[in-house]
C-alpha cells in the first residue's frame, strides 16, 4: 500500500488516539485481525521518528528491542510470542525493564492476554480493540469519495459498514 493511501485509510482519530494514549502511558496494545491496517497506521504515525521495529516471528526480536536507544519500540506480530519457550516471562521481563520515558506498541491478531492485565490495571499499558480503527459512516463516506468510488445511498452504505464492521480494507 502506498504513503497516499495510507492517509486516506487511516482514520485521523485513531491517529490522534494513538499519540493521546503515549501521552498518558507508556504501552500500546493494539489488537485486530490480519487487514485492518495495524502496521500500517503504526508506519504511517512514525514514518518520520527514530523508533526500533521488530517482528516477534524474529527469533532475536526481543533482544533487539531491549537494546532501543530511541526510546519508542514497536513489537509487531505480538502473537508469535506464543512459538518462544518462555515467551509471557521474556515479554514481561522486558516490559519491566524498559526505561521509565520508553514507549513500546504491541501490535497483535489475537486479543488483549491475560496475563498483560496488571499493566493496563495501573495505567501503564492502554489496550486498542479493532474498533479503535474502524472507519465510521462518515469515513467510509469520504473514502470511497476521496477513491472516486460510487457513493451508495445512506441506508446501501449503512449496510456495507455493517457487512465490513468499518475495516478500512474492506
Amino acid at each position: 500500500m502506498d504513503q497516499e493511501n495510507i492517509r486516506i485509510i487511516v482514520p485521523h482519530v485513531f491517529v490522534q488516539k494513538l499519540q493521546a494514549a503515549f501521552a498518558s502511558c507508556a504501552f500500546v496494545f493494539i489488537s485486530a485481525h490480519t487487514g485492518w491496517g495495524k502496521t500500517s497506521v503504526v508506519e504511517a504515525l512514525l514514518a518520520d521518528r527514530p523508533h526500533t521495529y521488530v517482528s516477534l516471528w524474529e527469533r532475536d526480536a526481543l533482544k533487539r528491542a531491549g537494546e532501543d536507544t530511541t526510546g519508542l519500540i514497536v513489537l509487531d506480530d505480538f502473537h508469535g510470542i506464543y512459538d518462544y519457550e518462555d515467551g509471557e516471562a521474556a515479554v514481561l521481563s522486558l516490559l519491566r525493564a524498559l526505561p521509565p520515558d520508553t514507549r513500546c506498541i504491541l501490535l497483535s491478531r489475537a486479543d488483549f492476554p491475560e496475563w498483560l492485565l496488571p499493566f493496563l490495571e495501573t495505567g501503564q499499558m492502554e489496550h486498542m480493540p479493532h474498533s479503535d480503527l474502524a472507519l465510521d459512516l462518515r469515513e467510509l463516506r469520504e473514502l470511497l469519495e476521496r477513491m472516486e468510488f460510487f457513493v451508495p445511498a445512506p441506508d446501501v452504505l449503512e449496510n456495507v459498514w455493517e457487512l465490513t464492521q468499518g475495516n478500512p480494507s474492506l
